[in-house]
């Protein structure tokens, strides 16, 4: 677990991405101290993690481009897109900010132009197979959900057209690749060890889109949009509905790969970035739910996703209590003089 910024994983911002949407679930819910803490926890991580990432941009950015051209590694760079939405989003919402979130709308849009057109430029589509390029849809539909959020704060009709553009451009990358992923899904599963925490997001993308499209049909009322596309609102909450739905199916079915992973393949609960990818997916769906909840006033499918929000929460408690306990050791070690100078710190 020794590595430098130049071995950050390329994921590694989906800490940023479960811890953030955590908060907001706390806080759609009435937790709003403890909202707080998880989303300066989530800036921090943010930071931290930002800064490695240009560090290795100045100093190994060879390296770095050929990561990005890497089947395998390459998508996990798309959470830095997705972070940095879903934390503009938890400033907007817990920290009432505006001018902070605008500026990350800015930053979501150009790394998503220029990582997602390098990945898709570099690696044929014949290789894209691995459920973390998915993230090639959940980056612009966390950046659509944003900037819906920020409706009454950007110049419109051009930001109704950015998140409606952001939100297509989800639902296609959804359609384009849940085909490729399933079938590499269904070769993984004769080896359960290689059945990724990371499947998980093939039941969370249905429940981020639907979030999209609820925030899409709430911003139809900001000023400036069309009165027209106001008729638009309610035949898209019910699409939402049904993207909500499919979440519901595919959740259990997500929850019994991981299952069968530990199970049938025997791998110990040991931490490992790809579990943030479980984090952030259950912390979309109980979102997704509670906006369900809301445009249906369905009182009891409120109270249902308040309680999975405590268990979403117990989940980030124990994945990051792992994180801390796996690299807590190279931070001891880093900070205590040795005749060998100091030993890198580890990184998540």
């Amino acid at each position: 677990m020794n590595t430098t910024p130049r071995r950050l994983p390329s994921s590694s911002f989906a800490v940023v991405m479960g811890t953030t949407i955590v908060a907001v679930d706390l806080e759609v819910f009435g937790h709003h101290g403890l909202a707080v803490v998880l989303l300066v926890i989530g800036v921090a991580a943010y930071v931290v993690v930002g800064i490695g990432s240009l560090w290795r941009l100045a100093r190994d950015r060879d390296a770095l481009v050929a990561e990005l051209r890497s089947p395998a590694a390459g998508p996990g760079h798309l959470t830095a897109v997705a972070a940095t939405a879903v934390l503009g989003t938890g400033l907007a919402r817990i920290g009432n900010a505006t001018a902070v979130p605008v500026i990350l709308v800015l930053v979501a849009i150009a790394v998503l132009v220029a990582s997602g057109t390098l990945l898709i430029r570099s690696v044929p589509a014949a290789s894209r197979t691995g459920p973390a390029w998915l993230l090639l849809a959940v980056a612009p539909l966390s950046t659509s959900i944003l900037v819906s959020g920020l409706a009454e704060h950007l110049p419109q009709p051009t930001g109704w057209l950015v998140a409606a553009a952001g939100c297509v451009a989800g639902l296609v990358a959804y359609v384009t690749m849940i085909g490729p992923v399933v079938r590499r899904l269904r070769t993984d599963l004769a080896v359960p060890a290689s059945v990724a925490p990371a499947h998980w997001i093939d039941a969370g993308l249905p429940a981020l889109w639907a979030i999209s499209v609820i925030r899409l049909a709430d911003s139809t009322g900001a000023d400036g949009v069309p009165g027209s596309l106001a008729d638009l609102a309610e035949p898209l909450r019910a699409v939402a509905v049904g993207a909500w739905v499919l979440a519901m199916v595919l959740s259990p079915l997500a929850l019994a790969l991981g299952v069968w992973r530990h199970s049938r393949g025997r791998v110990p609960f040991r931490y490992d970035t790809g579990y943030w990818s479980l984090v952030f997916p259950t912390g979309i769906i109980t979102l997704a739910t509670a906006e369900v909840a809301r445009v249906t006033t369905t009182a009891w499918l409120r109270d249902v996703a308040e309680v999975w929000s405590m268990l979403v929460f117990v989940l980030w408690l124990a994945i990051g209590a792992a994180m801390v306990q796996r690299w807590l050791p190279d931070v001891i070690a880093a900070v205590r003089p040795t005749t060998a100078g100091r030993t890198p710190i580890s990184v998540p």
